[in-house]
C-alpha cells in the first residue's frame, strides 16, 4: 500500500467514523485531574483493604470487576458501590476478545452486567487490554464505552513497592487513566504477581505524595474535565 492510499484511508477515517471504533486512554486537560483504575476484582481479602486506603485520602476510583468473581463475592461489589466508586465491566471470565467468537463476546458481556447489576456509566476494559475490529464493533453496538488507560505500575509483575511507586509518580500528568489490578483474575503469565500487599504499599507511596498535586476522580468524572483522548481499536497492552 503506498503512502497516497495509506493518507486517503487515514483521512476517510478521521471524517466519516470517527470515534467508532476508538478507546478513550486519557482526557486532554490542563485541570489536575487524575482517574484510578482497578482491574480484575473484586477480590475478598484484597478489595476491601484497598477501599479502606482509598478512604484515607478521600478518593474514588473506578472498578473494572469480572463478573464471575462479582458472582461469588457480592457483599464486596456492594460495599465498592457504598464507597462512591464506579464499577465498570470486565467481561464474565476474563477470556481475550480476540480468540473467542461473536456470541462469546456477546454472553461474556450480558452476564457480567447482570452480575454486577450495572445501572449507571456503560464502561467496559477488555480483559488484558486485547481487541480487534470485530471485538469493538461488539462493545459498539452494546452500546458500551471502551476504556484504557495511559499510565500503568505494571503491577501484575514481580516488583518492590518503591519501583511501582516511582513509576507512577514519574507517570502521572494531569488528564491520566492510570491502571492498577486489585486481583489478578487468571493470568497468562508465568510467575503473575497475586500477592497485591506490594501494589497496596506501592499506591500509598505514591498517593502520599501525588495527591499534593492531583486530584484523583472516578472516569465519568475525568470525561467532564476536558476533551477525550482516543486511540484507535487495536491491542492495547
Amino acid at each position: 500500500m503506498n503512502s497516497k492510499v495509506r493518507k486517503t484511508l487515514r483521512s476517510i477515517r478521521k471524517h466519516s467514523v470517527p470515534k467508532l471504533f476508538d478507546t478513550i486512554t486519557h482526557v486532554q486537560t490542563i485541570h489536575p485531574v487524575v482517574a484510578l483504575t482497578f482491574d480484575d476484582g473484586p477480590h475478598p481479602y484484597y478489595t476491601p483493604l484497598l477501599l479502606n486506603l482509598l478512604a484515607q485520602y478521600r478518593i474514588n476510583a473506578t472498578f473494572f470487576m469480572v463478573g464471575e468473581g462479582a458472582e461469588k463475592h457480592k457483599a464486596v461489589v456492594q460495599q465498592v458501590r457504598e464507597a462512591g466508586h464506579v464499577i465498570g465491566n470486565h467481561s464474565w471470565s476474563h477470556p481475550s476478545f480476540i480468540e473467542i467468537d461473536r456470541r462469546q463476546r456477546w454472553d461474556e458481556v450480558r452476564r457480567a452486567e447482570l452480575a454486577l447489576n450495572l445501572n449507571g456509566a456503560r464502561l467496559f476494559r477488555p480483559p488484558h487490554g486485547h481487541q480487534n475490529f470485530t471485538s469493538r464493533l461488539d462493545l459498539f453496538w452494546l452500546r458500551y464505552e471502551v476504556i484504557g488507560w495511559n499510565v500503568t505500575a505494571q503491577d501484575w509483575l514481580v516488583q518492590t513497592p518503591t519501583e511501582m511507586a516511582n513509576r507512577l509518580i514519574e507517570k502521572v500528568r494531569p488528564g491520566c487513566i492510570v491502571l492498577l489490578h486489585d486481583a489478578i483474575y487468571k493470568s497468562r503469565l508465568a510467575k503473575p504477581q497475586f500477592n497485591r500487599e506490594p501494589m497496596l504499599e506501592a499506591l500509598d507511596m505514591a498517593l502520599n505524595q501525588l495527591t499534593q498535586q492531583f486530584n484523583f476522580v472516578t472516569v465519568p468524572s475525568l470525561l467532564t474535565y476536558g476533551r477525550p483522548a482516543y486511540t484507535y481499536w487495536k491491542r492495547l497492552s
